[in-house]
């Protein structure tokens, strides 16, 4: 491998696993976020303090969860950015395509991609995780305004 190569190689390896972990610790700190915040809704839901609080608490758990996706829709190109010039270097190394990592997963994925898979990808389950926040903060809207509506 040319020194060209190399230095492309490292650099786009050191994208990727930056963004890559990344990518897991904005997962994980939404999560934390979210569920203190979901706590912090039912605790204002089970006391006496103003359902104001709980409108504000709702919407902040739909915001982040907003944010938290984007954030992650940007990783994630990101991370698809790296990995193409992961396999252009290893196609241009000229070696059968079982032995390069990058160039495999995605002829594997080309290929299934013909099949039925009824495994869900890392972005929609990522979607699902961001998707069920920000419905439980609306929810959450929802039912703090009527029952500030209700004077309940």
């Amino acid at each position: 491998m040319d020194e060209k190569n190399k230095i492309l190689l490292e650099n786009a390896l050191k994208h990727f696993e930056i963004h890559a972990s990344q990518r897991i610790q904005v997962l994980n700190f939404c999560i934390v976020i979210e569920s203190l915040f979901v706590t912090g809704l039912l605790a204002i839901l089970s006391s006496n303090l103003n359902r104001l609080i709980g409108i504000f608490v709702s919407l902040s758990i739909s915001f982040f969860s907003v944010c938290f996706y984007f954030m992650d829709y940007r990783m994630k190109h990101i991370i698809k950015s790296s990995e193409y010039v992961l396999q252009k270097i290893e196609q241009s190394l000229n070696i059968e395509i079982e032995k390069c990592v990058f160039s495999f997963i995605e002829y594997n994925m080309a290929n299934l991609s013909k099949k039925p898979i009824n495994a869900p990808s890392w972005s929609r389950i990522l979607r699902l995780i961001y998707g069920f926040f920000f419905f439980l903060g609306i929810v959450g809207c929802v039912i703090f305004v009527v029952l500030y509506i209700c004077n309940l």
